[in-house]
């Protein structure tokens, strides 16, 4: 579906969700703002916000915080600079980029990116990761976890970054405020990578990396055969079209075998 809404294929899409939504209980997050998309690229503005009205009534989707009622403004700021250090590379001309999609969804949210680029600081990858770790200890020591009514939607985000890129240590002592605060579609993220941290298999094939070849594979799944039941279960999409988008060519989920 999220394919089919890329390419403009909207009617095909919207077919295939309203399908899913008949015969499972269906919650992937990206699906339902893929098929708003595509709604409203065909001129069915209050079918859009219906359905996505509907998602958050049902608590698939949640509304962004507006920037106007963020309890701690300054707190927000400095967790949306580590998402931007995180996400962001700067290029030989001394220009910040990031991803186009990023960028649009920032100015969408009213975040004016010039006005953050002197602040970022320039550093290797893993000192700056180390450094978002420790202010992102002392935050929450001084304030609590943070929330979206004191962050807003984008200072999260720097959090859940920098926790999902932290050693095991760091994913277990935040494991539930991060489970409660981004839900079963993140935590699947954090279960994963602490599995393949412990010398496990994981569960929802959301890990891997580049074989000689330079091939992106993943890592071992336990019982791969119902991994998209688990992964429905966690408001995924089927691990095939995961693996598509990371550019993972002809995966298939393996069948059971069967014994006569």
């Amino acid at each position: 579906m999220i394919e089919l809404s890329r390419k403009s294929q909207c009617f095909e899409a919207i077919n295939i969700f309203d399908q899913l939504k008949i015969d499972t209980i269906f919650k992937h997050k990206k699906s339902f703002i893929a098929i708003a998309n595509c709604m409203q690229k065909l001129g069915n503005e209050d079918q859009a916000s219906l359905l996505i009205d509907n998602a958050v009534q049902k608590g698939i989707l949640k509304r962004s915080t507006d920037n106007d009622s963020i309890s701690h403004p300054q707190i927000a700021e400095r967790y949306l600079i580590m998402y931007l250090e995180d996400q962001g590379a700067w290029s030989l001309r001394n220009k910040y980029v990031i991803d186009p999609g990023a960028r649009e969804s920032l100015e969408k949210g009213g975040i004016i990116l010039k006005e953050l680029t002197p602040k970022l600081r320039r550093l290797p990858a893993l000192e700056l990761h180390k450094l978002h770790v420790k202010e992102m200890e002392e935050l929450i020591q001084q304030y609590g976890f943070p929330t979206a009514e004191m962050v807003g939607h984008f200072g999260l985000k720097g959090v859940k970054l920098v926790i999902l890129h932290s050693e095991k240590a760091i994913l277990e002592k935040y494991e539930e405020e991060y489970k409660n605060t981004f839900g079963s579609y993140m935590y699947a993220y954090l279960i994963d990578k602490k599995r393949v941290a412990n010398g496990e298999k994981q569960l929802y094939g959301t890990q891997g990396d580049f074989d000689e070849d330079k091939n992106l594979i993943f890592y071992p799944i336990e019982d791969e055969a119902n991994v998209n039941i688990r992964r429905m279960k966690a408001d995924m999409e089927p691990l095939e079209i995961y693996a598509k988008n990371l550019g993972v060519e002809n995966y298939k989920v393996p069948v059971h075998n069967k014994r006569w």
